[in-house]
């Protein structure tokens, strides 16, 4: 008598409760430490409830028997019920991971700001078109594989199913092109930070970090395999639960690659920026001012009478703000939007025209009636 009951729910509350602590920040992070909250927060949000529901239906299925085999499973009204589980449940793991997948690429939208060119948009833009369209296709298919829907559970309501292969084909087409979606996204940010001007560890941990979604396309991939073999099993509650387990995986990876690149002003409020700093390249310690987000300057000249003009460098407002280097990196992990940043750093001495004269070799003008 075997039991992959337990092995799904531990691994599918595990991550349900890291993704939940994740989002959570992300929310923190966005709402109360930047006040810039935007609609991909909105859609992993939307992802987060949908994956919890998908999990709470996996859970009641296995009280029912889902993770059993058929023949163990005595009571034929407990046959039905995991079985409607096994049938209902993953259609929210569908809407999970399409919605955290259009968190992402309005995340990278935003992410690319002014180097997101028109190519690079109508690939996002097709790519998550596609998706929805599948996506919502394979919920059809699934729920109205049999009329009335009753009957893909229960087969002694009368009524007619569609043919079997028919449903295989299309959910092996969904779970491939997800597949091939999770991989452009996870590696898509390699082309916008490709050219950014960032210390190479810290780009390397970057990348890194958003290229996580390769394990949710692993988890999809062992998915179709385990698709593919599933309509020559008979015992449907013991053959589909490893699908069960891997379609859970998958969509709170999504929620999690979605979430860990937008934390970052989170693990400064925790850590502190000094630390962070000095972890990952020790330019605290050479910039003690580095901490702040930005300075500012008053720019003007000096003419030899003595009275101040402005500086034609200068703004409206008679300030120019200038930003370090820690602050453009902050800028780019911030998910606000590519910038590209320029610093200008203004000395002013009050060195006589004697001693600058003087400097370059040259004897000093004599005027009548003016200091010197």
């Amino acid at each position: 008598m075997g039991n992959q009951g337990g092995q799904i729910s531990a691994v599918s509350w595990a991550l349900a409760g890291l993704s939940s602590a994740l989002v959570f920040a992300r929310l923190y992070t966005r709402i109360w430490l930047i006040s810039r909250p935007g609609w991909d927060d909105v859609f992993i949000v939307f992802s987060l409830l949908s994956a919890l529901v998908c999990s709470a239906l996996v859970e009641v299925g296995i009280g029912y028997g889902l993770g059993r085999h058929l023949i163990d499973i005595e009571d034929p009204s407990d046959r039905i019920n995991a079985f409607k589980y096994t049938v209902i449940a993953p259609n929210f793991s569908i809407v999970s991971t399409t919605t955290g997948k259009i968190s992402i690429v309005i995340f990278l939208m935003r992410l690319m700001g002014q180097a997101a060119t028109q190519p690079r948009k109508w690939f996002l833009y097709i790519l998550t078109v596609l998706s929805i369209i599948l996506n919502v296709m394979c919920i059809v298919v699934l729920m109205g594989f049999c009329i009335p829907a009753e009957r893909i559970w229960n087969q002694s309501v009368p009524g007619k199913c569609m043919s079997l292969q028919l449903q295989l084909v299309i959910g092996l087409i969904q779970a491939s092109y997800n597949a091939f979606t999770d991989l452009a996204l996870a590696i898509f940010p390699a082309f916008i930070y490709w050219t950014v001007q960032l210390p190479i560890k810290m780009k390397i941990g970057v990348l890194s970090v958003m290229s996580a979604g390769v394990f949710a396309a692993a988890a999809t991939i062992v998915k179709c395999v385990l698709l593919k073999n599933l309509p020559d099993q008979q015992d449907i509650t013991w053959a589909w639960a490893p699908i069960t387990l891997w379609y859970s995986a998958e969509m709170y990876i999504i929620i999690i690659c979605a979430t860990l690149p937008t934390l970052r002003q989170f693990y400064l409020a925790i850590l502190g920026r000094r630390y962070l700093d000095s972890s990952s390249g020790g330019n605290s310690g050479a910039y003690p001012n580095s901490h702040q987000r930005s300075s500012s300057i008053k720019l003007a000249s000096r003419n030899t009478g003595g009275d101040r003009r402005r500086s034609r460098l200068s703004k409206p407002d008679d300030m120019l703000y200038t930003q370090d280097d820690s602050s453009s990196q902050h800028q780019i992990l911030e998910a606000n939007e590519i910038r590209k940043t320029t610093e200008v750093h203004v000395y002013e001495s009050d060195v006589s025209e004697s001693t600058a004269s003087a400097r370059r070799g040259m004897p000093p003008q004599v005027r009548s009636g003016s200091a010197v």
